[in-house]
């Protein structure tokens, strides 16, 4: 989970209405601005993107992270004429379920974080490729997601809401998860959700975690820290817990659910979050004619990519060769069927 926050003598402010702004000091050496409190234009976009690339221009920071919401008629060609404020710049977007507006995310890398442009292409056309393939094998996704849970119901497995703090930190702790910080989450009264997976014994195998981004009378957050336990890791585990969860969110009011998929490795076998996401309901962002891999982004448990191994760059605290890249997905309610959603109920402990 990423957290934020907002310094209030630091805001750059397009209008009185921004109460997010922007925090200076986010994690992994970013500066992070988000503004969920309006609706803006394509000239306004760019505007806000403009100012804040001469603010990061002068900074020490590695790694600019602007969210906004845009129009709803706002178009992937948009995103070419913004990145020409610098073609560097990383975007993608994803749209409200009540299409009300689209979320963007734009993104830059100052250069000791960018990827050479030959490594950064080869990536993207990687992850463009398996993304296509992921989505265009005409299957039913409805039967299809049916036949994951009842498989996963025959092995014993089963869907819990119920879940310690020491098996929680013994799943979380790689993602930088304190034991501390598994009991405060636990017990807190937001709107946070935990969700888990357990065995026939009732041994935890996987959890992930819904962090509430709400703005507004929108209910939005991300899906994260999708944990499974090393020895039943490749066994079938991650994609039932992911489709089920998504369709518990749904059932229970959220709208707009997204997640930062790890992007398959350019010559290593490595996990990444592609097909778990796809077979749990999500739609992919992916673009021919501008940046859309979000690179170096931010750092989790695995082998580094090999993109990155060897480096001996630091960025604030974080060692560039444990920097990860990531691809924009989001759940596609409309795959969520009546009889899917009730398949998903009935996988509830």
């Amino acid at each position: 989970m990423e957290t934020s926050q907002t310094h209030q003598s630091d805001t750059t402010e397009y209008s009185g209405q921004a109460q997010h702004g922007l925090d200076r000091e986010a994690s992994y050496d970013r500066m992070q601005y988000l503004d969920h409190n309006q609706i803006l234009s394509l000239q306004e976009v760019g505007e806000v993107v403009d100012g804040l690339l001469t603010t990061f221009e002068e900074s020490d920071r590695s790694r600019l992270v602007v969210r906004l919401l845009v129009e709803s008629n706002y178009r992937s060609g948009d995103l070419i004429t913004l990145s020409q404020l610098d073609p560097h710049l990383e975007c993608d977007l994803y749209p409200d379920q009540e299409n009300r507006f689209q979320y963007l995310t734009v993104s830059l890398n100052n250069s000791a974080r960018s990827l050479h442009q030959e490594i950064y292409s080869g990536l993207s056309d990687m992850v463009q490729s398996r993304i296509i393939e992921l989505t265009s094998m005409g299957r039913d996704f409805e039967s299809q997601g049916i036949q994951l849970l009842e498989s996963a119901r025959q092995r014993g497995l089963s869907l819990a809401h119920e879940i310690n703090a020491v098996e929680l930190t013994a799943l979380w702790e790689p993602f930088g998860w304190s034991r501390d910080a598994v009991e405060n989450i636990l017990r807190g009264n937001s709107r946070d959700i935990i969700m888990g997976i357990r065995n026939g014994e009732g041994e935890l195998m996987g959890a992930a975690f819904y962090s509430d981004q709400s703005h507004g009378s929108v209910r939005h957050g991300e899906t994260t820290e999708w944990a499974i336990s090393p020895n039943d890791r490749q066994r079938g585990v991650v994609q039932p817990l992911i489709l089920a969860f998504h369709a518990y969110l749904l059932e229970n009011g959220i709208q707009n659910i997204w997640a930062d998929l790890r992007t398959p490795d350019p010559t290593l076998r490595l996990p990444n979050s592609l097909r778990p996401g796809a077979y749990s309901g999500m739609s992919f962002y992916h673009n021919d004619h501008h940046r859309f891999v979000s690179s170096n982004h931010v750092t989790i448990e695995g082998t580094p990519q090999s993109y990155n191994t060897g480096s001996e760059q630091v960025f604030g605290e974080t060692p560039q060769n444990l920097l990860r890249s990531f691809v924009r997905g989001w759940v596609n309610h409309h795959l969520f069927t009546p009889r899917l959603r009730d398949a998903c109920a009935d996988f509830m402990l």
